[in-house]
């Protein structure tokens, strides 16, 4: 009889997780920054191919009560299983905790797996090349450049005899069919002891520090061309005391150490305007850290901070230099971006990722419109050779 009872327990428990999860659904999960599988999926399915029962799996374990806190769980205990073999790792070791990331060594710096060979990734890597390289012909009045922010998998520094990163094939066959006028430059981080200094634990972004570096970086290779004034100095650093959790944590549901939101302070910064969208906007919601107020629960304080993934930006300084910038780029240049305008008259920041419906998205369009003398491709391996969302049509 108990085990009766017991059966029919367990079935009416199973029911109520099957169906508060059919009627209680969120769309997005921001603790794991990713949209959910909802019931909207059920109306492109069929019984016959078992595209409804495989939905209807998806759905249950996308809102399943307390997943967050299930998740919470089972990663605190997984990192807790591995921390012995952490330990008995050397400082390069690559131990994967997710799909498609692992922690190194004995740090708390997680990274994207290395990268592995792939012939369609290859020939768009040259596909790439060539949009860019027909954009710099179409518009000879402006001088292209290429800036590449360092990311530990493209590297050589865990490569071991039975692991290694296939992204020079990739960097290769991009450079093989750029046109040689476009000026090409990475940024120049030597070495993991370097990188850990001005980039993320947990995040793929380099930090304040790390986008300061590449700020030099870029004002000195455009001096060689414009004279645009030297790179401000820092006057003042503030961090906050909100805890950061980056794109690496949200794949381990939050267990990882977290970093810190910090910013700089330049000297002669002026005041500026920027539009974001065609809207006369704040970059960012600054103020709310400067004030100490609420900030967002979940939400990546990268974006809150330095400004989403927007399509168009344009900042207007009020200067008279003479000269117009265009940023093409991923959210690499969000801490930046008003930096280098600063030394333009009007700078145009445009994020390809966010093009999509939009039927002005041509590079040509904004280079002619603004009269632009320098076009930056500011992006990371991945952004600037394989992604298709990065390949802007030129009319």
């Amino acid at each position: 009889m108990k085990d009766k009872y017991f059966s029919m327990l367990i079935i009416a428990f199973l029911l109520f997780i099957g169906l508060y999860s059919l009627i209680f659904q969120d769309d997005v999960s921001l603790f794991e920054k990713r949209n959910l599988h909802t019931n909207l999926e059920l109306n492109e399915t069929s019984f016959l191919d078992s595209s409804f029962q495989n939905s209807i799996e998806d759905i249950i374990a996308d809102q399943i009560p307390f997943r967050n806190e299930q998740m919470y769980a089972y990663y605190k205990t997984k990192l807790a299983f591995y921390t012995p073999i952490m330990l008995t790792q050397n400082e390069m070791s690559l131990l994967r905790i997710t799909e498609d990331s692992s922690i190194v060594g004995k740090s708390d710096y997680m990274v994207y797996n290395l990268v592995e060979y792939d012939y369609v990734k290859y020939d768009y890597a040259a596909s790439r090349a060539y949009n860019i390289s027909i954009l710099s012909e179409q518009n000879p009045s402006a001088k292209f450049y290429i800036y590449k922010p360092i990311r530990p998998e493209e590297t050589t520094w865990f490569n071991t005899e039975f692991i290694t990163s296939y992204a020079y094939q990739f960097e290769e066959n991009f450079l093989q069919n750029l046109n040689p006028n476009i000026s090409y430059h990475e940024n120049l981080v030597t070495s993991w002891e370097e990188y850990q200094k001005l980039y993320y634990k947990a995040d793929h972004h380099w930090n304040i520090d790390g986008a300061y570096n590449g700020y030099i970086e870029i004002v000195d290779i455009l001096n060689a061309d414009f004279n645009i004034g030297e790179p401000r100095d820092v006057i003042e650093k503030k961090c906050f005391d909100e805890e950061f959790y980056g794109s690496f944590s949200y794949k381990v549901a939050r267990v990882s150490k977290p970093d810190q939101i910090c910013d700089l302070y330049l000297e002669n910064q002026k005041e500026f305007t920027v539009y974001v969208d065609g809207i006369k906007y704040t970059d960012g919601i600054k103020e709310t850290f400067v004030n100490g107020e609420k900030i967002p629960k979940y939400e990546s304080l990268y974006e809150l901070y330095y400004g989403n993934n927007s399509f168009e930006r344009i900042y207007d300084f009020g200067n008279n230099t003479g000269l117009n910038l265009l940023i093409v780029s991923d959210s690499f240049s969000n801490p930046i971006n008003a930096w280098l305008s600063s030394h333009f008259d009007k700078t145009i920041v445009l994020d390809p990722r966010a093009s999509k419906g939009r039927s002005d998205a041509y590079l040509n369009k904004y280079i002619r419109e603004y009269d632009i003398d320098a076009v930056v491709y500011l992006m990371c391996y991945d952004s600037l050779f394989i992604n298709g969302y990065f390949h802007i049509p030129t009319e």
